[in-house]
């Protein structure tokens, strides 16, 4: 049942979708689980657009550069973190409606999708800055983090 393990995340997605799809009321399950995950990217987007990540970070006490740091690194990261669960999710509910587990992807395949559009290669290149630029914030947000 589960993929190789060093065939990354495509394997393990299409493995679960094929799963999913043989159980009873299987297309409409992998369709739900798709629409969750476009409304997390959604939320994540909406977070970052609003600056809403920042509700959870002692702001009041962070020096004024460290803040305005957080809040554009924050921006940044949950836009590109949003667009990569939203076109995955794009891609589950693909599979729900043509019925094929293997249109399913995980977030490698997903990528590398975004990679192969007209803007591809700079749309890839914003995405994986935004990535970075979040692991950045986390390390801001796990010293600033709201208990």
């Amino acid at each position: 049942l589960r993929g190789d393990p060093g065939g990354g995340s495509d394997a393990g997605s299409k493995d679960l979708t094929a799963l999913a799809m043989d159980l009873p009321g299987g297309r409409v399950l992998v369709g739900l689980a798709g629409l969750g995950v476009v409304a997390l990217g959604a939320y994540w987007i909406h977070s970052g657009w609003k600056r809403r990540f920042l509700e959870d970070l002692r702001t009041g006490e962070m020096p004024r550069g460290a803040r305005r740091l957080a809040e554009r690194l924050g921006t940044a990261g949950y836009l590109a973190r949003g667009v990569i669960a939203v076109a995955a999710g794009v891609f589950v509910l693909q599979a729900a409606i043509t019925y094929d587990p293997d249109r399913a992807r995980g977030v490698d395949s997903t990528l590398r999708a975004l990679a192969d559009t007209p803007a591809g290669p700079w749309l890839l290149g914003v995405v994986a800055l935004g990535l970075l630029l979040f692991a950045a914030y986390c390390f801001l947000q796990a010293r600033w983090h709201r208990l």
